[in-house]
C-alpha cells in the first residue's frame, strides 16, 4: 500500500477530472482539445512574425493540425476509462454491507472504495502512483486545503504508533492542512494517543463503517450503532490491552439488550467487563 507521490501527468490529471465532474463534461473537453490543437495552437503560430517562428510556422503548426484529431480520439478513451472506473467504483461501495465485507477487499480496492468515499463528501480525489513515499494513498483536495490519507486494511493487525509518526511527518513535509488514518482495523493505545496530541484523525473499525454508510445510496451497509458515550474519568481501561473502553449493548444471546463494557480497540482487541448501571 505504499506510494510515491509525484507531479501528476497531463493524463491523469484528465483521468481525475473526469473521475470527479459529471458524465457531460468529458464531450466539452473532447472537443475543446480538438480545438485546441486544429485551430488555437496553429493560429497562435501563425500570427507570430519573428524571424525564429519561421520554422514552427512551416513544421509544428501543420502537425499541430494533423494530430489534433489523435489528441481528440485520446482525450475520448480517457473520458470513456473514467466512465467506467466510475461505475465500478459506484458498484464496489453500493455492494458493501458491513465491515468485514470492507475486510475481506484486496488492499488495492479498500483505497478505491475509499477514494469513491471522498470523492461523494465533495473531495477532489488523487490516487497516489504506486512506490515509496511515507504512506499517503490518496490525496484530498477541497475548499484550497490539501489531506493526505493513507489506508490501512487490516482484518486483525493494529496499526502501531510508527504508522502514525510517519504520517504526521509527511504532512508536516508536505505542508498539507490535514492527514487522515483510514484502517479497517484497530490502532494500538500508544497510535491512538500520539494522533489526539499531532492532529491525524483516525477512522477505524465502525467509524470506517459509518462512514460507507452515510455516503452509500443502496442502503445495503449496516454498521454497529456508535458506543453511547461516558465521561473518560467513569470508564475503566480494557484488562486485556489498557486501551479505554466503552458502553456497548449486546445484540445477540442470552444477555441480548444488556449493556456491557468493551474495549474501544475492538475487534483487535474482545476485552470486555459487565456493566453495572
Amino acid at each position: 500500500m505504499t506510494r510515491k507521490k509525484s507531479d501528476p501527468s497531463i493524463a491523469d490529471a484528465l483521468l481525475d477530472l473526469f473521475k470527479s465532474t459529471p458524465w457531460w463534461v468529458g464531450p466539452p473537453v473532447v472537443l475543446l482539445a480538438w480545438l485546441l490543437f486544429r485551430f488555437l495552437l496553429p493560429g497562435l503560430i501563425y500570427a507570430a512574425t519573428s524571424d525564429e517562428t519561421q520554422f514552427a510556422q512551416k513544421f509544428l503548426a501543420p502537425m499541430l493540425v494533423k494530430v489534433a484529431p489523435l489528441v481528440a480520439i485520446l482525450v475520448l478513451l480517457l473520458w470513456l476509462i473514467a466512465l467506467a472506473n466510475k461505475a465500478m467504483a459506484s458498484q464496489r461501495l453500493e455492494r458493501q454491507t458491513n465491515l468485514d465485507s470492507i475486510r475481506d477487499l484486496s488492499w488495492h480496492d479498500f483505497e478505491l472504495l475509499l477514494a469513491e468515499a471522498f470523492r461523494r463528501q465533495g473531495y477532489a480525489v488523487r490516487e497516489n502512483p504506486p512506490g515509496p513515499d511515507g504512506g499517503v494513498d490518496l490525496t484530498l483536495t477541497r475548499h484550497n486545503e490539501t489531506t493526505l490519507v493513507q489506508a490501512k486494511n487490516w482484518r486483525v493487525y493494529k496499526v502501531g504508533v510508527k504508522v502514525v509518526r510517519e504520517l504526521c511527518g509527511v504532512m508536516h513535509a508536505s505542508k498539507a492542512q490535514r492527514a487522515i488514518l483510514v484502517t479497517s482495523g484497530t490502532l494500538t493505545h500508544d497510535a491512538r494517543a500520539f494522533a489526539t496530541k499531532s492532529g491525524v484523525q483516525i477512522i477505524e473499525g465502525d467509524a470506517l463503517a459509518r462512514m460507507i454508510a452515510e455516503v452509500q445510496r443502496s442502503g445495503n451497509m449496516q454498521p454497529r450503532p456508535e458506543p453511547v458515550p461516558v465521561p473518560a474519568t467513569a470508564a475503566p481501561t480494557c484488562p486485556a490491552c489498557q486501551s479505554p473502553m466503552v458502553l456497548r449493548t449486546a445484540r445477540r444471546g442470552p444477555n441480548a439488550g444488556n449493556q456491557f463494557w468493551g474495549c474501544s480497540g475492538f475487534p483487535g482487541c474482545t476485552g470486555r467487563s459487565s456493566y453495572r448501571s
